[in-house]
């Protein structure tokens, strides 16, 4: 009996050192690696919002001088000197001028139009009287122009 109570006495020793261990190595281990990750998370995500927020100011003002661009090669059609003409309407308005030469200079000033921007793909005049004039970059497709008046009348001519 008395060996019995020796290996309970012992067991219970190594239990106590086992727990001792656990407590003091393994425990601080554990709140150690989990406030590390904690500390990394926060600061992964505080990167990662600001990555966020640097881009998107960045696509806004990509965005706000694109359409800048797009404003100003709009203008350019009323501000646009050719030769001895003064502006677009002083063009269209010339009866001197054969529709030949008047189409020339109007497909000249938009092919213009066209070449000023990367992003420009077609440009398309459109008179109140429903003549069209279009210029596109190649490969060149025929513009549907019953679709283009219908947009018109549907958008403009209200």
């Amino acid at each position: 009996m008395k060996e019995f109570k020796k290996q309970d006495r012992y067991v219970s020793l190594f239990t106590k050192l086992f727990g001792t261990l656990v407590l003091i190595g393994i425990v601080p281990l554990v709140v150690m690696g989990i406030s590390i990750y904690n500390v990394y998370l926060n600061s992964l995500k505080e990167t990662l919002l600001s990555n966020m927020y640097r881009t998107t100011r960045s696509i806004g003002r990509n965005v706000e001088d694109l359409f800048s661009e797009m404003s100003e090669n709009t203008k350019y059609l009323y501000t646009h000197q050719v030769e001895d003409y003064g502006y677009l309407y002083e063009i269209l308005e010339n009866e001197e001028l054969s529709e030949n030469k008047k189409k020339a200079a109007i497909t000249d000033m938009l092919r213009d139009i066209l070449y000023m921007n990367q992003h420009i793909e077609d440009v398309i005049f459109i008179l109140p009287d429903g003549r069209i004039y279009t210029v596109m970059r190649p490969p060149e497709a025929v513009a549907d122009t019953d679709k283009i008046l219908a947009w018109h009348r549907e958008n403009v001519s209200k």
